[in-house]
């Protein structure tokens, strides 16, 4: 526990006087929020020491309770010990306040559990279908529209709040799970290479194959599956130390612009679980004096650093890299990021298909949509086509306005290039790269 922290949320009073918010005292986010009101105060959040919640006492009991657990049903009879040691006996996920989540849930859970646990043929699938898909839906709902009192999501504070994110819902089935005793934590998508945004899923003890024909231990639900990630990392109580001992020594006087990586000691690569992976390794045009390179991911209409990789004579490794993904390379630099080379497709096969060339061959594309997310051509719309250039940025070729819906054409476009087509509208506007290849757009 030495060294750990937990981001909670904390009243500050007229007087700037600061007391830790406890969320049981609340039975609604309204009147919560009253509450603040009535005595003109607002929240703040802080990190504190876990040490300064947690006693040796209420340690024994977590460590007591979660045996018992772990031992008492079933479907667990499978799980090994160190599986038991990172994924159930932990107190939280990761930079959450430790409520004491274990008491209560088993309390509410007891009797349901009991029952179960009379039949010896169910599973830990079973579990998860009857404590999550046919349960935890109807207290606790997914929504892009909720309040987030902090950044890691306590049990107290979704309890409260009753909605969120794909985050908040990973950890609240992490609570569940373990309560059961079956080993389950998060494994985050921090941005997807071949559609926006990002997502977190939870991962629980169960066998089933994989892509590669292996087995893991740990998996998302048959319908929660991650598709074609870039990368994904699992968090882990255990420290795994991959910013101490891999990233901090590699910096030097430059801000680290990857923020899931930041000062985190609690993750481990498990991309090649999801996807097909290879390394990559850059070689770069000019020296330079630093240790660590990026690569990122188009995202949002940005260049988003998803990990980093080390630079030896002028070459940076990046180990695990998902294959059939857009990519860009840059180096740290005291105002954020620079970019180098040009943006490259890794193939199925290892190999990169970079756009630096200008071909001097034109034809006429007739393009369906704007982007891969259900953005379909529509009739009387203007849509402007942007071509890669070999700077790496877009330049505008043409505007044209659709003469009818889901088709539209433009006329003699660059071959073999990175393209880009917007709208009008919110989905356009962040549409996502694409090259076309004999008659047919394929997205990135």
């Amino acid at each position: 526990m030495s060294g750990l922290t937990s981001q909670t949320s904390f009243v500050i009073d007229p007087n700037l006087h600061g007391t830790r918010l406890i969320l049981s005292n609340f039975k609604s986010e309204e009147g919560l929020f009253k509450n603040l009101e009535r005595n003109h105060s607002y929240l703040k959040t802080k990190f504190i020491a876990d040490s300064t919640v947690i006693d040796d006492n209420r340690l024994e009991d977590e460590i007591n309770i979660a045996i018992g657990d772990w031992k008492q049903y079933p479907w667990n009879k499978t799980v090994a010990k160190d599986l038991f040691l990172d994924y159930v006996l932990p107190y939280k996920v990761h930079g959450e306040y430790p409520d004491e989540w274990r008491k209560l849930l088993r309390m509410k859970l007891k009797k349901t559990l009991t029952t179960y646990a009379k039949n010896n043929s169910t599973t830990s699938e079973d579990i998860y279908d009857n404590l999550i898909v046919n349960g935890s839906d109807k207290w606790f709902k997914y929504s892009t529209n909720f309040t987030a009192l902090t950044g890691y999501p306590s049990f107290n504070e979704m309890n409260l709040i009753k909605k969120g994110d794909c985050l908040r819902l990973a950890y609240l089935h992490v609570y569940l799970l373990r309560t059961a005793g079956i080993p389950a934590t998060v494994d985050l998508v921090p941005y997807w290479g071949n559609r926006n945004g990002g997502h977190a899923v939870d991962v629980y003890h169960h066998a089933s194959k994989l892509h590669n024909g292996t087995i893991r231990s740990l998996l998302p639900s048959k319908n929660q599956f991650l598709d074609h990630p870039p990368k994904v990392f699992r968090i882990t109580f255990r420290k795994t130390n991959m910013w101490t001992d891999s990233i901090q020594p590699l910096i030097k006087k430059d801000p680290f612009c990857i923020e899931h990586l930041y000062k985190n000691d609690n993750l481990i690569d498990v991309t090649s679980n999801y996807t097909n992976v290879k390394n990559i390794r850059y070689t770069m045009e000019n020296g330079t004096s630093k240790k660590l390179g990026y690569i990122c991911v188009y995202n949002y209409c940005e260049w988003k650093p998803i990990y980093y990789g080390k630079i030896s004579n002028q070459t940076i490794s990046f180990p695990n890299m998902a294959t059939n993904m857009l990519y860009r390379i840059a180096l740290p630099t005291e105002s954020g990021l620079k970019f180098i080379g040009k943006p490259f497709i890794f193939n199925n096969d290892g190999s990169c298909m970079f756009f630096d060339k200008q071909s001097k061959s034109r034809s006429d594309i007739t393009l369906g949509r704007s982007s891969d997310e259900f953005s379909w051509i529509r009739k009387k719309e203007i849509y402007t086509l942007s071509v890669l250039n070999n700077k790496g940025y877009w330049t505008m070729h043409s505007k044209v306005e659709a003469k009818r819906d889901s088709s539209i054409t433009f006329l003699r476009v660059r071959k073999d290039h990175l393209y880009k087509l917007t709208g009008n509208s919110r989905i356009d506007k962040c549409s996502r790269p694409f090259i076309y290849n004999n008659g047919v757009q394929l997205w990135y």
